[in-house]
C-alpha cells in the first residue's frame, strides 16, 4: 500500500478546502451564484425604475425599468448581464440629457 498510489492525480485536490480544482478554477456552481445575485440585483432596480417611471410619466424610466426585470432571462453571460444591465441603468439618464 504505497502512499503516492493512495489516491489518483485527477482526483486529489492542490489545497484542502480551498473550493478549487487543480487548474485553479473554482466550482461551475459560482457563477450561477453570482448571475443568481446579478440578476436579483438588476431586477430590483428594474423595478424601482418602473415604479418610479410609472408614477411621473417618465416613458424613458419605464421602459429602461422593464427592461431590466426581462432582459436577465435572455443573456447567460456574467459580463454581459453586469454590461447589459448598467447601459440600461443608464440609459434614463442618457434620455434625458437627450431632451427626451
Amino acid at each position: 500500500m504505497g502512499a503516492a498510489g493512495a489516491i489518483p492525480a485527477e482526483t486529489r485536490r492542490s489545497s484542502i478546502g480551498s473550493g478549487r480544482d487543480e487548474h485553479g478554477r473554482g466550482h461551475p456552481m459560482d457563477s450561477d451564484v453570482l448571475n443568481l445575485f446579478l440578476t436579483v440585483l438588476f431586477s430590483a432596480v428594474g423595478l424601482g425604475y418602473f415604479v418610479y417611471g410609472k408614477r411621473q410619466r417618465a416613458g424613458p424610466s419605464l421602459a429602461a425599468g422593464l427592461f431590466l426585470m426581462i432582459y436577465p432571462y435572455f443573456v447567460s453571460g456574467t459580463l454581459g448581464i453586469v454590461a447589459v444591465g448598467l447601459a440600461l441603468m443608464a440609459a434614463p439618464f442618457l434620455a434625458k440629457r437627450m431632451g427626451w
